[in-house]
């Protein structure tokens, strides 16, 4: 007898919500301004820090200490978290003002 015809795997957003309903779930992202005040990524490019800010829907400023490490330093690779703690230690909350667009 002929087998019938595989059907298409699910995607992972409709498993995730058991694939009955056929409605796709959204990801769920925490408000990390809840927990934190600045957020230090590593400087891979303006392009990494853009893209962190908006998929984890943080506000500017943030990201602030990240995008002065590479306005200052460039991409220094994982070394920019010690720079961005220190620009965080020596500028507060004024972190950014030394930037043109900060």
């Amino acid at each position: 007898a002929a087998r019938p015809p595989a059907s298409p795997p699910t995607s992972p957003s409709k498993a995730r919500g058991g694939g009955h309903s056929g409605v796709e779930l959204r990801p769920y992202v925490p408000d990390f301004t809840k927990a934190f005040e600045w957020i230090c990524v590593h400087t891979g490019g303006r392009a990494v820090i853009d893209a962190i800010e908006s998929n984890l829907a943080l506000p500017p400023h943030y990201l602030e200490p990240s995008r002065l490490s590479l306005w200052k330093y460039g991409n220094v690779s994982s070394a920019s978290i010690w720079y961005e703690l220190d620009l965080v230690a020596e500028h507060g909350n004024t972190c950014g003002e030394h930037r043109p667009d900060g």
